[in-house]
């Protein structure tokens, strides 16, 4: 990983450096001669022209118009030669421009309009033939141009009107489809020639003059909500929903934290707890101010610069408030100050005074400058994050919570660097996309060009801080809740399992770190805190499941019904219980060879084996009431007991042995998910041009493996509490409690058409990274056996019996079976390709 950074960091440098040099000599090259040409219209008259449009909704989130376009071109045409040059070529986009875009449009950009290849060129005959295919995401109320169609989404009736470029004005249109594809047709300004139940066509005879096509719809109310998003009041909604999810997770995080701090002498518990109470309150007051400032961008109202200082000042806050070391404190503050000072008063720099303020005459300097000022903020962001990182981290020990050296701020600029060379890397893409048509020799190229990555990186001030911190305070979360855990099992009468108090807090931790954020549909996350809600439901149903079925929590029996098997339990009896569930597999196996006629070495007989194995189920005294020895119930065996208790002394160490086991497991599903999310279909193409797709990919490897790592500390710290006499069960249990949102999340989806994501697919490999972690468990509860076996697999056998581990590996093999099912059928790689206004 440093070294992907190390190189990616070099190669953004070296990207950024060429790109503003480039920039820089495209603003001064002389402007070419005015476009003379009118594209000999009159050459044009006889090209024949079908175009078509097809509107998808089902089982997206946003409508997707794809257009097609086939024009047949006379070989007498002026420029139709020029059609078959390279696409970089002045002349072939000046042809393609003449074919495609309006007369007032050729020095235009299309941002909104995707095409998922160049236009396709053949020749036949007496004739050129181009044929041209574009698509576009209606994900707001405004105007789309998609190919030769204008389509409307301001109102609840969307209109989709043909707009003829300026030189096939007077060609033949032979046929022009639409294929609303279900969605209601309201109203035609012309009766189409011919129709069916799913396609409305226009056919011309040669000529006539074309016809003027216009189709009103009725969207479904889904795809209407998803593309008013950013309206009021949706966008408030919307905002209120993720805001109470971030709020919710705080203010729960506070009200334990303070129970914790409360109810302990300790000093050390209750430097972890004031650690979980602060970052609660610092945590909520951030989500609420980006969310302030994104609100404010939207609307408009708010000044870029104010908007810029406000994060700036903001990230610097947020790292001082982690208690960092003083030279991080003066190099944080210095790079603040300056960049600051960039923001609020350009022109001491020499830089146009109305720079971040949206109106500047970008140039070279400009660009840089402002390229500057994003990398310092994502730069104190993240010292400010890894600062809090670091402070949950040493928060309960008593050494404190100091920050690493000032050496680590280094490593941390490096990323920043390279996040926003990745940035810069997309915005320039983007622009190459949007102005595949422009022509590089004309006069308005360059200030076009320089003018579009000013406006794109104007937003970097504003938008790293908030993907930084909404990347990364759940995993800041995570750490804090753990550092309460970690004192906890200190007291004696927590060893064996977590408290009432700790059992909130995993609950809390399970909801905040391994649960999947649900209840976003339409493109509005009003319902995300029922979820939040439901996560720390499931959690809590499943542990009082345990008080009832778990193998600790069965009743020792004589007469009558005794104490509890936990009750029995002292911190230094897990090694006699190994001992004893040896013993028991040992004389097991005797017996079943006594059953099958084979001859027993040790001379024993059944009844000396059946009593011998009497006494292994008898335990010792309840130490509290001084009650005689009790045997174990019938379906409870020594060895039961011994993989309850788990591989460490005591549930914390369980959970952080369970935590690192699942992080090993649970590299290739980090890869299955980030394959899923940013790679497959067109999500690549979400993750090339979103400006901040790539470092989104690593970011997103990273926090599945903090969520394999969360779902395993969770299976381990609850180990003793789960029912299930094997790992495998109590990870079965576990699963469940993650898929059951899930599974409810797929059936809201279905019922409102909504896309169904790959929610199904990550419930799918948590139940398998668990499943594993378990089977791992289970044999380094038995570690000290490991020297006895050539395998682990053996020693599995050993401890399952031969019909229970057949049982695991048919249930393991089916959840193979059963998890590249789901991953075929529910599997969705159809990304949503982002535009300049919603970037990044």
């Amino acid at each position: 990983m440093p070294r992907f950074l190390k190189q990616l960091s070099a190669r953004a440098c070296g990207c950024l450096a060429i790109l503003v040099t480039l920039l820089s000599v495209a603003s001064a090259r002389p402007a070419a001669a005015a476009d003379e040409d009118r594209c000999e219209v009159q050459q044009l008259a006889k090209a024949n022209v079908t175009a078509s449009i097809a509107l998808d909704h089902r089982d997206l989130t946003y409508v997707r118009a794809r257009s097609a376009m086939t024009i047949e071109v006379p070989q007498e045409w002026k420029y139709a030669a020029d059609l078959k040059l390279s696409v970089a070529s002045d002349e072939y986009r000046r042809a393609m421009r003449c074919l495609l875009r309006q007369q007032g449009e050729f020095s235009t950009t299309r941002y909104d309009e995707w095409i998922p290849r160049h236009p396709r060129v053949t020749a036949s005959g007496n004739t050129t033939t181009v044929h041209y295919e574009a698509f576009s995401w209606l994900d707001r109320g405004d105007y789309y141009y998609v190919g030769p169609w204008r389509i409307e989404t301001r109102g609840s009736h969307w209109g989709v009107t043909l707009e003829r470029p300026s030189a096939l004005q007077t060609a033949w249109w032979k046929r022009v489809e639409v294929d609303p594809n279900g969605i209601d047709v309201t109203r035609l300004r012309i009766a189409p020639s011919e129709s069916d139940s799913e396609t409305l066509a226009w056919v011309t005879p040669s000529g006539s003059p074309a016809l003027a096509v216009e189709v009103y719809l009725l969207p479904p109310w889904q795809q209407e909500l998803a593309a008013r998003a950013n309206d009021s009041p949706w966008r408030e909604l919307s905002s209120f929903g993720g805001l109470a999810w971030w709020l919710g997770v705080s203010l729960l995080a506070v009200v334990l934290a303070r129970r914790a701090f409360l109810a302990s002498d300790a000093v050390v518990e209750r430097s972890s707890s004031l650690t979980l109470m602060h970052w609660g309150g610092v945590s909520a007051a951030t989500a609420v101010l980006l969310v302030v400032v994104s609100g404010l961008t939207l609307r408009e109202l708010g000044d870029g610069r104010d908007d810029s200082l406000l994060c700036l000042g903001a990230g610097w806050l947020l790292a001082l408030l982690a208690r960092p070391t003083a030279p991080t404190v003066l190099a944080v503050s210095l790079a603040g100050a300056e960049a600051f000072l960039v923001v609020r008063a350009p022109q001491l720099f020499g830089l146009p005074p109305e720079l971040f303020a949206g109106s500047a005459a970008i140039d070279g300097r400009a660009l840089l400058a402002i390229t500057l000022v994003g990398t310092v903020a994502l730069w104190i962001w993240l010292v400010g994050i890894a600062a809090w990182a670091s402070r949950m981290f040493r928060s309960g020990s008593e050494e404190g919570g100091a920050i690493p050296p000032l050496r680590w701020t280094f490593g941390l600029l490096a990323v920043s660097v390279a996040v926003v060379g990745c940035y810069v890397w997309a915005a320039e893409r983007d622009w190459q996309r949007a102005s595949w048509l422009h022509e590089k020799l004309s006069p308005s190229y360059g200030p076009d060009h320089l003018g579009a990555l000013g406006r794109d990186l104007d937003w970097l001030p504003r938008e790293v801080p908030s993907w930084a911190y909404f990347h990364w305070s759940w995993v800041l979360t995570g750490l804090a809740i753990a550092a309460v855990l970690r004192v906890c099992p200190s007291a004696a009468s927590t060893w064996l399992e977590p408290g009432r108090r700790d059992r909130l807090l995993i609950a809390l931790f399970f909801a905040a770190v391994v649960a999947l954020e649900l209840g976003w549909y339409a493109a509005n996350s009003l319902l995300e805190p029922v979820w939040l809600l439901f996560n720390i439901a499931v959690i809590l149903l499943l542990l009082a499941a345990g008080k009832r079925y778990s193998v600790l929590h069965q009743r020792l029996l004589d007469d009558r019904p005794g104490p509890r098997i936990r009750r029995c339990l002292g911190p230094d009896d897990r090694d006699e219980l190994v001992t004893r569930a040896r013993s028991y597999r040992e004389l097991h196996s005797q017996l079943r060879h006594a059953d099958q006629g084979k001859a027993d070495e040790s001379g024993k007989s059944r009844s000396d084996l059946e009593r011998e194995l009497l006494e292994l189920q008898r335990w010792r005294p309840d130490p509290i009431d001084g009650s005689p020895s009790r045997l174990l119930p019938p379906q409870v065996t020594p060895v039961d007991v011994a993989l309850s208790l788990g591989p460490r002394d005591n549930w914390w160490d369980n959970g952080r042995r369970a935590a690192f086991l699942a992080s090993v497991v649970g590299v290739p599903a980090s890869g299955i998910m980030v394959w899923e999310d940013y790679v497959k279909g067109g999500a690549w193409t979400t993750t090339l041009y979103t400006y901040l797709g790539l470092p989104s990919l690593v970011v997103s490897f990273l926090a599945w493996q903090v969520t394999w790592a969360g779902a395993g500390f969770t299976l381990g710290a609850l180990w003793r509490a789960l029912p299930g006499r094997r790992g495998p069960a109590r990870a079965l249990l576990l699963g469940i409690a993650f898929a059951l949102p899930v599974a409810i999340d797929i059936l809201v989806r279905q019922l409102l058409d909504q896309p169904l994501g790959n929610s199904a697919v990550a419930a799918s490999l948590m139940l398998f990274v668990l499943t594993l972690t378990s089977l791992q468990m289970d044999i380094d509860t038995f570690h000290s056996e490991r020297q006895y076996w050539p395998t682990r697999v053996g020693l599995l056998f050993s401890l399952y019996q031969m019909r229970a581990f057949s049982v695991q590996v048919a249930y393991l093999v089916a959840q193979i079976v059963a998890m590249l099912t789901i991953w075929q059928f529910f599997s969705s790689g159809a990304g949503h390709p982002p535009k300049s206004s919603d970037n990044p």
